[in-house]
């Protein structure tokens, strides 16, 4: 039992005194292509504006492994053509997402080009004005196949998926 004890300080102090990296990161950027495109309009005879911004904070838990949450603003509007023959009406829609992220880094190459994956799980809040001022809440999900970053204290990102991040994201990132 002592010998396990022994070796197991042992390793602890070896694994705390490997080299200090940034253990922290922030991104912000924007996407194009985002949930609302992947929502039924049956009701809409057009809308605009696929676009969003994101903003993470994530903790690297593992050498290849972050854990963190991601929020986002979504903006689009649609044009509802009503059953019996009235005017249209034009609906400004208004989504905000909160997510749990985990990003896998799959390789690190020439010491500051990572190739990953990510996967969230949250909420999205929609808040839309068509005549009640309706908010809706709706599990969304992200799954990003494939995303190339720049890894340095200021870095960049582009990547592809599907979700509250859009089909394609990209944006700066902060390490510290």
């Amino acid at each position: 039992m002592r010998k396990i004890l022994i070796f197991l300080c042992i390793s602890f102090a070896l694994c705390s005194a490997e080299e200090k990296s940034p253990k922290w990161i922030l991104d912000v950027g924007a996407n194009f292509a985002t949930y609302a495109s992947l929502i039924d309009h049956d009701d809409v005879g057009g809308s605009s504006n696929f676009t969003g911004a994101n903003f993470g904070a994530r903790y690297q838990i593992a050498k290849m492994i972050e854990v963190g949450i991601a929020t986002g603003y979504e903006y689009y509007s649609s044009v509802i053509d009503p059953e019996d023959g009235s005017h249209s009406s034009v609906i400004d829609n208004h989504l905000i997402h909160i997510a749990a992220e985990g990003k896998f880094d799959w390789i690190t190459f020439l010491d500051h080009i990572q190739l990953y994956s990510r996967l969230g799980l949250g909420v999205t809040i929609n808040y839309h004005n068509d005549s009640r001022y309706d908010t809706e809440f709706e599990p969304v999900l992200q799954g990003t196949l494939a995303g190339i970053e720049y890894i340095n204290t200021v870095g960049c990102y582009v990547e592809f998926g599907a979700g509250y991040r859009g089909f394609f994201s990209g944006g700066l990132s902060v390490r510290f």
